[in-house]
């Protein structure tokens, strides 16, 4: 937003305030900001303006997101079952972490039968996860 301000010789805010259809703002103002968006290729990211939207509210992000945690181990339940209790901890770390932001941490094991890329990429948006953790892999 900052080098479209510059571009366009506007502030930040006003950069904000055109891309969001606020009030208060000219038409050849708003026109300004569109042209400097279109010679930078700067484009909004819908998740990170939602983000904002509800830290400026000081409000979660309604009905929390769903972070996968992708484990590679030989099993499924590898990771709980490691004599090491770190996997364990990291686990319960990532999970309150995520709690504490209003995400729900799900885990995912990589080799489940008949997992293929695709079928990967197709669980995680069934399930509306919008980012990835993955867990570190033991040494052998």
């Amino acid at each position: 937003m900052r080098e479209v301000a510059n571009v366009a010789g506007v502030s930040i805010a006003t950069v904000s305030r055109s891309l969001a259809n606020k009030a208060g703002v000219s038409g050849e103002t708003r026109r300004r900001v569109q042209d400097a968006c279109n010679r930078l290729g700067y484009r909004t990211n819908p998740l990170v303006a939602a983000l904002m939207s509800s830290r400026r509210r000081h409000a979660s992000p309604e009905g929390g997101l769903t972070l996968a945690y992708v484990t590679a181990f030989d099993t499924a339940d590898g990771w709980r079952t490691h004599p090491s209790p770190i996997f364990r901890q990291m686990f319960a770390g990532a999970e309150r972490r995520a709690a504490d932001r209003n995400y729900r941490l799900e885990h995912f094991w990589l080799y489940r039968d008949g997992m293929t890329n695709t079928r990967f990429s197709n669980m995680l948006l069934a399930r509306g996860v919008r980012g990835l953790l993955f867990a570190p892999v033991p040494y052998d």
